[in-house]
């Protein structure tokens, strides 16, 4: 399950059951570290929790501390040292530090506002990060409202709905939150199993087109929505600006409708299983039928679709797909750590 999903499931639950709250965030990340700006973990008055801000090391002294939050009501900013000096004796050598803001996250129209969402607009909350401008979460903004107080600067906010990523300028944090990416895949061959669940996994919200019936059905897609569609139809199928697309029928005819839609729908990514003659042809056809993608959207097509991992057979294709298309989605190099040279991307 999305990550998000699960912590607003587990939010709305806890609100509808009357147990306290607290929400730890990441907001500040030196060198190593396992998570970015951003990630989060809630805490129930049970020590229940759900998310991660580490790899599992910090998560039972920030527990503590949200039962401490939920006892005094103040928010509480701790530090963590995760050098070769050790953590409380542990030594976990990671060689970075983290920070983690510990807030009550009680039943409130700003709370609610985030624990519920608006359809799939992303939302940005400010978080004060000093005294001097008060700890914790001051506004949740949607794309037409805000919640709270907006004391943060309009160009921080700004400058996170522009690039859909979380920034800190501190003293604030504005923390995007984006809902899950729906990935299509038209296709339901035997190669699109792997890559369906996989996607799950990671987080995607996954729809598998095809127009033959007897290929979609739920033990091959149990994760995934089934959509029995015929190509003269794909385009009626709803697109996002913010879809991406794997297009595997391993038909041309069928292939082609496909990226007829997808194209006019003006997607976020478009991958195309197939050499690049594959794709030559397709482009070519569509071409003789007066239907030239935009130079913007071929700049978003991706054909042979993947990343070069030397893949082989379905799971290793699923892999190489879904990797290329975080590395995209998130503007990422898709280059070893090891060669980065941006030591904040290195984890913990």
């Amino acid at each position: 399950m999305n990550e998000l999903l699960a912590l607003r499931q587990f939010a709305r639950q806890a609100w509808h059951d009357g147990r306290a709250l607290a929400l730890a965030t990441v907001v500040g990340v030196e060198r190593s570290s396992y998570r970015r700006e951003g990630a989060k973990l809630l805490v129930d008055e049970d020590g229940v929790s759900c998310g991660l801000v580490s790899g599992g090391c910090l998560e039972d002294e920030v527990v503590r501390t949200a039962q401490q939050v939920m006892r005094d009501g103040l928010p509480v900013l701790q530090r963590f040292d995760t050098g070769d000096d050790g953590l409380w004796g542990l030594g976990l050598g990671c060689g970075g530090s983290v920070e983690v803001l510990v807030e009550a996250l009680e039943d409130t129209p700003m709370w609610r506002v985030w624990g519920e969402g608006v359809g799939s607009s992303p939302l940005v909350r400010t978080l004060g990060l000093s005294p001097d401008v008060g700890l914790g979460t001051h506004a949740v903004i949607t794309p037409t409202e805000m919640f709270g107080s907006l004391h943060c600067p309009p160009s921080y906010i700004d400058d996170a709905w522009t690039t859909r990523t979380t920034q800190r300028h501190y003293p604030w944090l504005c923390d995007v939150t984006s809902n899950a990416t729906r990935l299509t895949v038209f296709g339901a061959g035997p190669d699109a199993i792997p890559l369906a669940t996989m996607a799950h996994t990671l987080g995607f919200v996954v729809r598998v087109v095809d127009p033959r019936a007897s290929y979609l059905t739920e033990t091959a897609f149990p994760t995934a929505t089934r959509h029995v569609v015929q190509p003269s139809t794909y385009t009626d199928l709803g697109w996002t600006s913010d879809d991406c697309v794997v297009v595997m029928h391993h038909h041309f005819e069928r292939d082609l409708a496909a990226l007829q839609a997808v194209f006019a729908a003006d997607v976020r990514y478009v991958g195309q299983l197939g050499p690049a003659s594959r794709r030559e042809r397709l482009l070519a056809r569509l071409a003789a039928e007066g239907e030239v993608p935009s130079e913007s959207m071929l700049s978003r097509f991706y054909a042979p679709v993947g990343l070069n991992l030397l893949a082989d057979g379905p799971a290793e294709i699923a892999l190489s797909i879904l990797s290329e298309i975080l590395a995209v989605t998130r503007t990422a190099s898709a280059v070893s750590l090891r060669d980065n040279a941006d030591s904040r991307l290195v984890r913990a």
